[in-house]
């Protein structure tokens, strides 16, 4: 049987030109399922989409040629099924892998690593760096306002807000220039305690990207109680070196006290830790079907639903939905809704104000809500 016209082929198969059914090899930005998984899996797919088109090398696609000049020409090559010169590792599936010597870059992308090793630990370093003084700055500022509320405050909070909705829109599977890329990236660097800094991709080759996955998953699964402790060690100095003991009764209704400074502390770095703990969390279960089986989405060599990921899912996946993106919100509206009666205190004002004090003390669950909806 032969492809003689385009509408006779399957979904992304090139038939410009006569050829044996067998044969027919893709357009640019799709990918052909091997024989072996289709029969295996019986699935009637061919060719599936690529995330990111210009990875998947091909024949002429005029759906694509609008937005991608290499679709304009065929770009098959017998022994090439991915663009490697833009670092996508060849054969991969769906051409989403990324080859050694890059990184991934975004969801789909892939960038190229420093050559050294030494320029790759100086650069994690140099972002962890960034990430502490951004975390500093806000959490110092936090806490010399703890009590008050002011109209900075309020608009601190407001443009926080903006940029960690803003943020997440890197994660569309849209082609963004690269000015708004990087604009994503500096701004969820102010915004959000995530991966816009700290990259450990081009640490190691051996690794597959599913492992590099997990590890930063069981990282940032923990994060919380690192910070819980770091919090409290730093204002449990603080409290011995100023003679103001942590766990000293409180002598005035209007003194901030060690432990008001920590739960300050704690708070805010959760509240700009919370969008990166649902990415997380969600990202486990964001799967893609291709030849009858799904794939995890973010490395697509790794099969969904069984052996290691149906056990990181389980564990890392459930319970940080459980912990973390339910529980966060849920604690906040808990805290608050016994405190009801006391929100203009300074006590609570202090510890607590970050979550309601923009707000009328009537709506003190509004925060809940707003994390609820957009996450």
């Amino acid at each position: 049987m032969f492809c003689l016209f385009s509408f006779l082929g399957p979904n992304g198969g090139d038939c410009s030109y006569p050829v044996a059914w067998n044969d027919i090899q893709p357009k640019f930005g799709w990918w052909k399922i091997p024989e072996k998984e289709r029969i295996a899996n019986n699935s009637r797919e061919v060719f599936a989409e690529c995330l990111y088109a210009p990875a998947c090398l091909g024949g002429i696609n005029k759906k694509l040629a609008d937005r991608h000049f290499e679709a304009r020409t065929s770009t098959l090559h017998p022994n090439m099924t991915c663009s490697v010169a833009l670092g996508f590792k060849n054969f991969s599936r769906l051409c989403h892998s990324c080859s050694n010597g890059y990184k991934r870059k975004g969801t789909n992308r892939c960038a190229l690593c420093p050559p050294n090793q030494s320029d790759n630990w100086l650069l994690i370093m140099g972002g962890g760096f960034v990430m502490f003084i951004v975390l500093a700055v806000i959490s110092g500022d936090a806490v010399n306002q703890a009590g008050k509320q002011t109209l900075s405050a309020s608009i601190q909070k407001i443009l926080l807000n903006y940029l960690q909705v803003v943020t997440l829109f890197s994660a569309f599977p849209l082609r963004w220039p690269k000015e708004l890329e990087f604009l994503f990236e500096v701004q969820g660097a102010i915004s959000t305690v995530g991966e816009h800094l700290l990259n450990p991709d081009c640490l190691t080759t051996s690794a597959s990207g599913a492992v590099l996955y997990y590890s930063k998953q069981q990282m940032f699964a923990v994060l919380p109680v690192i910070i819980a402790c770091i919090s409290f060690l730093i204002w449990y100095m603080y409290g011995v070196y100023s003679n103001h003991s942590f766990f000293k009764v409180r002598t005035s209704s209007t003194h901030t006290t060690p432990k008001d400074k920590f739960i300050i502390t704690f708070t805010t770095i959760l509240y700009l830790l919370y969008p990166t703990l649902c990415k997380n969390a969600f990202g486990l279960f964001d799967c893609k079907l291709i030849g009858g089986k799904y794939f995890l989405k973010i490395d697509l060599e790794e099969e969904c639903y069984t052996g290691r990921h149906w056990n990181m899912m389980i564990f890392l996946g459930v319970g940080q939905l459980i912990l973390y993106v339910i529980g966060l919100p849920l604690v906040v509206y808990v805290i608050l809704h016994i405190n009801r009666g006391t929100l203009k205190d300074h006590v609570t004002l202090a510890r607590y104000g970050l979550f309601y004090g923009s707000y009328k003390t009537d709506r003190f669950f509004w925060v809940s809500l707003i994390f609820v909806s957009i996450y």
